[in-house]
Order: C-alpha cells, then structure tokens, then sequence
C-alpha cells in the first residue's frame, strides 16, 4: 500500500446492495480500474512520468524505468489493466494488518 504522503486518491463507489452468499467474507471487491503503480513510484506526479518514459523508447531513461520496474519491456505494462485478484489480496494483507495492531476493547462481563 503507498504512503499517505503520497497523495493518491481512492474513489469507492457503491452500485449495488445484493443479497449476501453463506461462506463469503465481505465487503468484496467486485472490480477496479487501472493498473496499480510500482511501489515507490513516487505518488502521483511519479506515477505520470513514469507511464510517459515507458510509453517513449527513446526517452533517454526509458531503459532505467524498465529495469527499475522489474519489467522485460515497456509492453508487459499496461495502464489499462486492473488485477483484481492482486488487488483483493493486497487489501485482505492490509486489513489483516490493520486489524493486528489495532489494540483489542476488553470484553464486558455478562451480568
């Protein structure tokens, strides 16, 4: 997950109330938009630069944010793409993080 710091902005749009399944854990996230950013990209200002050089071969750092981005070529990111298993596993890892360090309220005695 990016740092506060960072700026980025996550709309959460509510279109549907469906009835809930037996056995499935929610909330769910249903779909998203757009590939998530390298970590460390450097918010939102780093993330547009960084599609502009690797959308420029000739970009004279072109090949630098390729290698930097773990990639074998510009082409193997895309954008467009919203990875929603990742994204659903990146969400649970943090909620699961959240949830162990937040301290646990002491349980009230039944009377």
């Amino acid at each position: 997950m990016e740092r506060v710091e960072n700026s980025w902005r996550h709309d959460i749009v509510l279109e549907e109330i469906l009835t809930a399944e037996e056995g499935v854990r929610y909330p769910v996230l249903v779909n998203g938009v757009g590939a998530c950013p390298p970590e460390d990209v450097g918010g939102i200002g780093g993330y547009a630069y960084f599609r502009l050089v690797l959308a420029y071969p000739e970009h004279d750092e072109h090949d630098e944010y390729v290698r930097w981005a773990g990639l074998g070529s510009a082409q193997e990111f895309d954008p467009a793409r919203f990875a929603v298993e990742a994204a659903r596993r990146a969400l649970a890892s943090a909620a699961m993080i959240r949830c162990a360090s937040q301290p646990r309220s002491p349980r009230a005695s039944p009377p």
